[in-house]
């Protein structure tokens, strides 16, 4: 069976002692037989990418990487998605990098600039914003997957992702199920079992997608898990709950020691037996109490 691996998202360095908090993730991975690693997110500058390497640990990526566009595979026009995925793979290449994750599926054919240090995701995603697709006075998904349009644009992202693979075979290209907001197109197990290629789970994205759609959430984790296709799982807290109003739901990234519904222990057990072995605590606040947390969890 694969080794354990954990990884830091970037963010959690940006007002850091890079190398110590680093040195304090590695030394604690070692005693659990773990290797430690940091996957950069889509949002980090070349110099702050130059500094995380320097680090010397192993590094995983959320694409796009230093790139402009959005990679919206469900688009008309490939080329723009083209284009990030291009320089996400030259950049990935010259750090030895090899696995890259990567949301890839909106509703819609108008290009999408990547959210970053200068521009929010709000203001970058709401271009893809159709009020026909979303609950009525919000931003949400509504539920059009029943629909031609979706069929005809997961058809092509399933196409595309093959064509990517092929075009950049030096990158393990991993989609992400979607966060359900602007009209993403991958939320739910039966949407993400449909794509034959590799994934990134994302657990919170997962949570908020199940309650928004009245859905079992670790049934649905679990099918997913099943498929042996999860390549890499986004592991955070989403204080979201049941009883809240549709207006007051947001993403998660929050430490996993935050008050919440989602039962993480049960579900790292689930992922885990299913033999996923690529975890990213994916908080700005991921530290040592998450890693002594989960490796708790997973030892019972």
């Amino acid at each position: 069976m694969n080794k354990m691996r954990v990884e830091y998202s970037s963010s959690a360095l940006l007002r850091q002692d890079i190398p110590q908090k680093v040195e304090l993730a590695q030394w604690f991975c070692q005693t659990q037989g773990w290797d430690f690693g940091i996957q950069i997110h889509n949002t980090s500058t070349e110099r702050f990418i130059e500094k995380i390497a320097a680090s010397g640990a192993a590094l995983s990526f959320h694409a796009p990487v230093c790139s402009e566009y959005f990679i919206n595979l469900a688009g008309e026009d490939r080329s723009y998605a083209w284009q990030s995925l291009a320089k996400s793979a030259e950049i990935i290449k010259k750090l030895q990098g090899s696995l890259a994750v990567f949301h890839g599926f909106l509703m819609t054919d108008r290009t999408i600039l990547c959210f970053n240090r200068d521009r929010s995701f709000d203001e970058c995603m709401a271009e893809a914003y159709r009020p026909e697709l979303s609950v009525p006075g919000l931003d949400l998904c509504s539920d059009f997957f029943g629909s031609e349009e979706y069929a005809q644009r997961l058809a092509r992202v399933q196409q595309r992702l093959h064509q990517a693979q092929q075009d950049f075979p030096e990158v393990r290209w991993c989609i992400e199920n979607d966060y359900p907001l602007y009209g993403a197109g991958l939320l739910l197990a039966e949407h993400i079992c449909r794509i034959d290629h590799d994934y990134c789970l994302d657990v919170s994205h997962l949570w908020v997608s199940s309650l928004l759609f009245h859905k079992n959430f670790w049934e649905q984790a679990e099918t997913i898990a099943r498929t042996g296709r999860v390549a890499c799982v986004h592991f955070h807290a989403n204080p979201v709950t049941a009883e809240m109003p549709l207006a007051d739901y947001r993403d998660g990234h929050q430490s996993l020691t935050i008050p919440n519904q989602m039962k993480l222990e049960r579900l790292a057990r689930i992922l885990y037996q299913s033999g996923i072995r690529h975890w990213v605590i994916e908080t700005p606040e991921a530290d040592l109490a998450d890693l002594q947390l989960l490796a708790d969890w997973l030892s019972h």
